[in-house]
């Protein structure tokens, strides 16, 4: 099963983590079915095989089995699972290059320090009318461990919000700032008109471009604001998007920390002065 460029690059192979052969089911009673990933970074990571290290291959379903399953010790009780179908985005897009690093840095962890860093990284949500648990934290995360095939999703709660009609919850996620309905190409939609689950969530380039920014050091997020938000449609003003290809997206990166580092970066949320910047 052939892999995507990026998985390759980090030196990964595809095992169908729905088949048989790895004995890990979706949410119901009956396995997902996935695609190969056919051109990462790229907007065909969508509904597809999650890229594991070799070494991990033979042991997956067990392993993502035994993180649901176990809590550690002092581990944060507020945390839980739910079905994924219960889950429901608030921003229109992901970054899929963003997913592929979070695969690598989960699956490199030891297997004894997965549950507490998935206590640490759960899914924040707000729960709203009818049940529904609406994702305002960790949509990469999400992906991330809905791809690998994990079972349920874990959350913990924000804000309880059950109790409002539909209008008042509107508002009220509206005055947090929760919703950010903008597709792939920054152009903003009704938020009823939000993907209905992770697994329908495109990608959005630019979001990637500017995490990778972030870890860079170039920027930070301020409070609730995500200022990732911001920087990536600076970035897709000055940055031509190239081939979905590993080669395409570190030229990507290159005009990326240029624009970043131009006079007009430090108007922008989180904006983090060069070290050294500034000294005689």
């Amino acid at each position: 099963m052939p892999c995507g460029r990026a998985g390759l690059a980090y030196g990964w192979n595809c095992p169908s983590l729905h088949s048989s052969s790895t004995g890990v089911a979706g949410s119901g009673s009956t396995a997902r079915t996935r695609r190969p990933r056919t051109g990462l970074p790229g907007p065909k990571l969508a509904t597809s095989d999650a890229c594991l290290p070799a070494s991990a291959s033979g042991s997956f379903a067990e392993m993502v089995m035994d993180d649901r399953k176990t809590r550690p010790a002092g581990g944060d009780a507020s945390t839980f699972w739910v079905q994924w179908t219960s889950l429901r985005p608030t921003q229109g897009a992901i970054g899929y290059v963003q997913v592929q690093a979070k695969t690598a840095k989960y699956l490199a962890l030891a297997p004894d320090e997965r549950r507490a860093f998935i206590e640490e990284q759960a899914i924040k949500v707000v729960r709203g009318p009818s049940a529904a648990l609406h994702v305002i934290d960790h949509h990469h995360w999400a992906r991330t461990w809905f791809d690998l095939g994990m079972p349920e999703a874990p959350v913990t709660v924000a804000e309880d919000y059950s109790g409002l009609d539909e209008t008042q919850f509107m508002q009220k996620m509206t005055e947090r700032g929760w919703f950010h309905p903008f597709d792939p190409d920054g152009r903003e939609y009704p938020v009823s008109e939000l993907p209905g689950s992770i697994e329908a969530m495109p990608d959005d380039v630019y979001q990637s471009v500017a995490a990778f920014v972030r870890m860079a050091g170039v920027f930070e997020n301020l409070g609730e604001f995500n200022a990732k938000f911001a920087w990536a449609d600076f970035l897709r003003q000055r940055v031509p998007r190239r081939p979905p290809t590993v080669d395409g997206f570190a030229l990507m990166l290159a005009e990326a920390f240029a624009a970043a580092r131009s006079p007009e970066a430090r108007d922008l949320p989180g904006y983090k002065e060069e070290p050294g910047a500034g000294a005689s």
